[in-house]
């Protein structure tokens, strides 16, 4: 089940409840019908769709509890305050047995902590109450990419390894089959150079794509060429340049397209790594011809800002050949 027909029908349950107790028996048949007439449309239907349905009929607005579910559930996608977290933590415990109040919580943390500079214990520790207590909801096919509860990869050079880590491997031995939990392990592990188990995660990742084992919820095939990238880093790092090789290639001979004005075009600029790495490597062996392909590829995306720290060898390489490489 995907995470918008759990709402809908769990809005719908809802629904049914109150009308039964606000309406005549004439009155339930009806407005039953039309909560029913209430259908998601399409895949890429949301969850506002259904907010203003209900909330255009006057007997269906109407129904107190569920009215206020939809106002939530717009904060949600609006905007968010702690007071409002705290009103619907004050609910959970009031009625522990609905299912949607802890899915209201979850979107509404996320809102709050997008707004932090940092993430510390108590991130993690509202990460692990969510893999401890909501496997309902992560067992949903999609539920880390519409609520964005994994989001935190884009922070994750602000998450401490010894306070997350833990969080996701337990969270990992729960749901072996979600690899974007992996994939956030694996960064955090990546950005503290702790190169070892950074390996052995995007190790497993690869693993379980290969062997069609992966729950791919919110992990996507420009995932998969970053996390190929990141062991070809790796091996790099390690001095083990013939698997480095193997690994950045790979990226480089499948690197994604997107549509720009010009048409479609590769993402060079999201890999340009890959390719700094395969120009070191042929320097080192001397392969000048392979080098100066490269370099004519990737020329119109190098910055010796973002780049020059990491790559100064390639980036005085190319400074001393520039001639021959511009030929």
């Amino acid at each position: 089940m995907k995470t918008l027909e759990f709402i809908e029908m769990e809005l719908k349950m809802l629904a049914k409840s109150e009308i039964e107790q606000s309406f005549n028996g004439v009155q339930v048949n009806a407005v039953n019908k039309k909560l029913e007439s209430i259908q998601i449309e399409s895949e890429f239907s949301n969850i506002d769709e259904i907010i203003n349905t209900i909330q255009r009929d006057e007997q269906l607005s109407s129904l107190s509890s569920t009215k206020w579910f939809l106002e939530q559930m717009k904060k949600c996608n609006d905007e968010i305050t702690i007071e409002s977290v705290v009103e619907i933590e004050r609910q959970i415990q009031q009625a522990p047995k609905n299912k949607l109040l802890p899915l209201l919580w979850i979107d509404s943390k996320i809102q709050i902590d997008d707004q932090e500079e940092s993430l510390g214990i108590e991130a993690a520790l509202f990460l692990n109450t969510v893999f401890d207590k909501y496997g309902y909801l992560i067992a949903l096919e999609d539920f880390f990419e519409k609520t964005g509860l994994l989001g935190y990869e884009f922070m994750y050079d602000k998450m401490h390894v010894d306070i997350f880590a833990p969080v996701l491997e337990n969270a990992i031995k729960k749901y072996p089959q979600k690899i974007a939990l992996k994939k956030l392990l694996g960064l955090i592990y990546f950005k503290n150079q702790n190169y070892q188990e950074s390996s052995r995660v995007f190790h497993e990742i690869l693993s379980q794509v290969k062997e069609k084992e992966a729950d791919r919820d919110d992990f996507y095939d420009h995932d998969l060429y970053n996390v190929i990238l990141n062991l070809g880093i790796i091996y790099s790092k390690n001095g083990n340049f013939e698997k480095a090789m193997e690994y950045v290639s790979y990226v480089i001979s499948n690197i994604p397209t997107s549509f720009y004005s010009e048409g479609e075009q590769p993402d060079i600029l999201d890999y340009i790594e890959a390719f700094l790495i395969r120009m070191r490597i042929n320097i080192i062996n001397h392969n000048h011809d392979h080098v100066k392909a490269d370099y004519k590829t990737i020329k119109g995306y190098l910055s010796i800002d973002f780049h020059g720290a990491d790559y100064g060898d390639v980036f005085e390489y190319i400074n001393k050949n520039m001639n021959a490489l511009k030929e």
